[in-house]
């Protein structure tokens, strides 16, 4: 899955997978969920999770995020050197935290925070980033802004436990990584260009149970059912835009075909064409 596919659309895609982000509370969670970055691949960028300090003390906007974690954005379309300031609202405060999207739309599938980059070697063996290839990020911030406002926790110091970290330290770019979320990574043209989408994993999880087949890259899906599915998701969206349907009735009425059915409270694999 990726939050830009039609960008990478021609790109031949070397690897892609999901890293699952649990309970960041547990000790010794970030060491273990470095490993898993550190496992992704020969990539150029450089991934290093962080936590941060305890959020308690310090200014919050109104969606909760401390003022000093300044969330910026850089889209596609956009001149090479812009960024700006990201003003998503509640966005930005489920960026940190999931709690809030998960109240309002159970069912989604908002992407939280985003990195898509190229990278490229200079002359004197560094690698760096490529800013004049095309290259989105959003829910981002600066590795050097966090740093000198101390948002960082030191080594073995105290720690922010709802939240880590993602720091791309060629880039010097910083996403949150909230506890229950879920990456979607991607790797093209032999590691050079890299795609971190961040989501809610809980949401994901639901669809991955409702939907094995569709997850499963060993099967080869029956075209019948895919379009019967289709149908059935439309007429869900068709009946939550004329207000038949709240989020909360989402669950309960989200299409169960082709690949389950619920019997009797049930749910089972239906039986392939």
């Amino acid at each position: 899955m990726s939050q830009n596919e039609d960008v990478i659309a021609d790109i031949p895609c070397n690897a892609q997978g999901l890293i699952w982000v649990d309970d960041t509370t547990a000790a010794g969670y970030p060491s273990r969920l470095q490993k898993q970055f550190d496992q992704i691949g020969r990539i150029m960028p450089k991934f290093t999770i962080r936590p941060f300090v305890p959020f308690r003390n310090r200014a919050r906007d109104q969606w909760g995020v401390p003022c000093d974690c300044r969330l910026i954005e850089h889209k596609w379309d956009d001149s090479a050197g812009m960024v700006r300031d990201q003003r998503w609202g509640s966005g930005n405060g489920w960026a940190f935290d999931i709690s809030g999207l998960r109240r309002c739309a159970p069912c989604n599938n908002h992407c939280l925070a985003d990195l898509f980059l190229r990278y490229t070697a200079v002359d004197d063996g560094r690698i760096v980033p490529d800013w004049d290839a095309s290259h989105q990020y959003f829910s981002a911030m600066r590795l050097d802004d966090l740093e000198s406002r101390n948002m960082l926790a030191k080594p073995r110091g105290r720690r922010e436990k709802g939240v880590v970290a993602l720091v791309e330290e060629r880039s010097g770019l910083v996403l949150p990584l909230p506890s229950g979320c879920v990456v979607s990574w991607l790797y093209f043209g032999d590691g050079s260009g890299v795609e971190i989408a961040v989501y809610d994993g809980i949401a994901m999880r639901d669809r991955m149970n409702r939907y094995p087949e569709y997850f499963d890259t060993e099967v080869v899906l029956n075209e019948d059912d895919v379009e019967r599915d289709i149908a059935g998701c439309l007429d869900v969206i068709e009946k939550l835009e004329q207000g038949f349907f709240t989020q909360d009735d989402l669950l309960n009425n989200m299409p169960r075909y082709p690949f389950a059915q619920s019997h009797g409270g049930n749910t089972n694999l239906k039986e392939r064409n």
